[in-house]
């Protein structure tokens, strides 16, 4: 036993699983406000700052493609302690770059260590929890990493505007140091030796995406996922630019959207615990989620643009992804014990994939029809998950073998 060894039904544990996972955005989050203090003082174009950005994330889909079956095969532990030893490295790297070129190369592979990470956060949680416990705990992991959105820009503005850009990222390599160090006192190996797997990668993702239903409530997941990252591509176009908000009352508004998010989530885990299954809270969840994002749609369509009308329903879509997220999660990895860090690598890269899709459609879309290009984006995509929810329903009901029993989910 470790002497500062942390329980898996600790809220300790659950604190630490949620940082790990919110490593990626905090990482983009709170670097965002720093990125024309970088430009002007690497003397950089704008395009290779966004690349701090873009490459990023590509480094985070690798990350998470690399580190669930290599966990499969080698534990979580392991992978773990070198990805934040990396995470840690790659965050000093851009605190002390010499040049754009440099600084776009250390955010790059910080991304593929944020990837590994976060992925293991909910890789754990399949290897230790079953049932409503393992949605509880999801939801509850969810809330925390729900948190960094909202708090991180704020941070990283005050760090920028006392001390300068480079400190930035100095906090993030000591949040890396923080976790490193929670991870090698604390955790133990969530996955016994008796369920390792010995597969090569390719048979293990080829074996994953074999099963069409976990392919079909991971799409769910991914589809509902792109809905929201049309939303956080495009609020900033739509809010500031078309609406002419200020920078502040955007931060405000975000903040909000984030913890609408963070609500729905936060009522997911209460469900979980008192035995509400997930297939019914799947249901309303993508419901609302359409709905929401259709009169979102409708009202910009027909140029109504009252942030009375318009923020109770930017809420209540992402309050609905809150909802959303842990159930579809849960219903997809559930089956997938001995191969569960290759399934939840797989999530998160069709959410990575789904987001950067709905992204660049929605740059494209806004300068030729304007602001109702993100909502638009957002209804096709909230409609397609409850489409594509609704034919996976039928067909398990046509199978008689239900996705997920609630009696014990």
């Amino acid at each position: 036993m470790r002497p500062f060894a942390i329980r898996p039904e600790t809220f300790r544990f659950t604190l630490v699983l949620g940082l790990l996972a919110a490593l990626p955005s905090l990482s983009i989050d709170i670097s965002q406000p720093a990125l024309l203090m970088m430009q002007q003082q690497l003397l950089a174009g704008e395009a290779t700052v966004g690349l701090t950005i873009s490459l990023f994330m590509v480094g985070f889909a690798v990350g998470q493609f690399g580190a669930g079956p290599l966990s499969d095969r080698h534990g979580r532990r392991p992978v773990l302690l070198i990805g934040l030893s990396l995470y840690t490295f790659a965050a000093l790297g851009c605190a002390v770059a010499d040049s754009a070129g440099e600084l776009v190369a250390w955010r790059a592979i910080q991304g593929i260590a944020a990837g590994a990470c976060a992925v293991l956060a909910f890789t754990m949680i399949r290897d230790l929890f079953e049932g409503d416990a393992a949605r509880s705990k999801r939801a509850y992991v969810t809330v925390v990493f729900g948190l960094a959105p909202m708090l991180a820009p704020t941070i990283g503005a005050w760090v920028m505007h006392f001390y300068g850009w480079r400190p930035v990222h100095a906090l993030l390599a000591v949040a890396g140091i923080a976790l490193l160090a929670a991870v090698a006192a604390g955790l133990s190996e969530s996955r016994g030796g008796m369920h390792t797997s010995k597969l090569p990668m390719r048979i293990a993702y080829l074996r994953v995406l074999a099963d069409r239903r976990f392919v079909g409530l991971a799409a769910v997941n991914a589809l509902s996922f792109g809905a929201m990252f049309a939303y956080i591509a495009g609020s900033p176009m739509v809010l500031m630019g078309s609406m002419s908000l200020s920078a502040r009352h955007y931060g405000a508004i975000f903040a909000l959207t984030a913890g609408a998010l963070t609500m729905g989530a936060w009522v997911s885990g209460r469900c979980a615990r008192h035995g509400i299954g997930p297939r019914g809270l799947l249901w309303v969840s993508l419901l609302l989620a359409a709905a929401s994002a259709v009169a979102l749609a409708t009202l910009l369509a027909i140029d109504v643009r009252s942030m009375v009308l318009l923020l109770p329903l930017l809420m209540l879509n992402l309050f609905s992804r809150g909802l959303v997220a842990p159930n579809a999660q849960h219903m997809a990895l559930e089956p997938m014990r001995d191969q569960a860090g290759t399934a939840a690598a797989t999530v998160g890269v069709m959410q990575i994939l789904t987001g950067a899709g709905a992204s660049a459609i929605v740059a494209n879309l806004m300068p030729r029809i304007g602001p109702s290009g993100m909502t638009m984006v957002m209804a096709v995509l909230a409609i397609a998950s409850l489409l594509l929810w609704l034919w996976i329903s039928r067909k398990a009901a046509l199978d008689t073998a239900p996705l997920v029993d609630d009696t014990i989910a």
